[in-house]
């Protein structure tokens, strides 16, 4: 499958025509093709260029999807930002936590795109960090005023003098 390639701008142009073809399909078609489709380019152990498209492809199929597909969907992207050791991925997650914030509850922001957020934040690689600094006002919004002083404010201190 041309998305699944190693190729960026094959694997880009790609996954921006399955983006298309999503728009104004039925639930049905999102559960039937899309759910199989995401699922399984985000296996464990698998190469990282499936991956890097499931991330973005996950935002689009989501709000179409179930309760439990959708729980399966968090709990993938959150995989991927955890437990991945491809940069790659990791950076594809930080390009598209904001999309998917937006289609996601404001729960869900406060617990695991939370959680995302601080590991993206603290990442080795810079390009990482800085997608990271990039989305922190979206995830930021899930919070109250005042808690976006400790929670986000004190991190990003932390991060600029380590």
């Amino acid at each position: 499958m041309l998305a699944s390639l190693d190729q960026p701008p094959v694997r880009d142009q790609a996954t921006a025509c399955l983006k298309k073809l999503a728009v104004g399909q039925n639930k049905d078609f999102y559960e039937k093709h899309y759910y199989p489709l995401i699922t399984g380019m985000g296996k464990k152990g698998g190469p990282y260029s499936p991956k890097v498209t499931a991330c973005c492809l996950l935002p689009v199929a989501y709000p179409f999807l179930g309760e439990k597909s959708q729980s399966e969907f968090r709990a993938l992207f959150k995989s991927f930002a955890l437990e991945e050791n491809s940069p790659l991925v990791r950076r594809a997650v930080a390009e598209n936590i904001e999309a998917f914030a937006n289609v996601v509850e404001k729960k869900v922001i406060r617990g695991d795109f939370y959680e995302i957020w601080q590991s993206l934040i603290v990442d080795t690689f810079d390009i990482i960090r800085i997608k990271a600094l990039e989305c922190a006002v979206i995830v930021a919004r899930a919070f109250k005023k005042e808690e976006t002083t400790e929670k986000f404010f004190k991190l990003i201190r932390f991060v600029d003098s380590g």
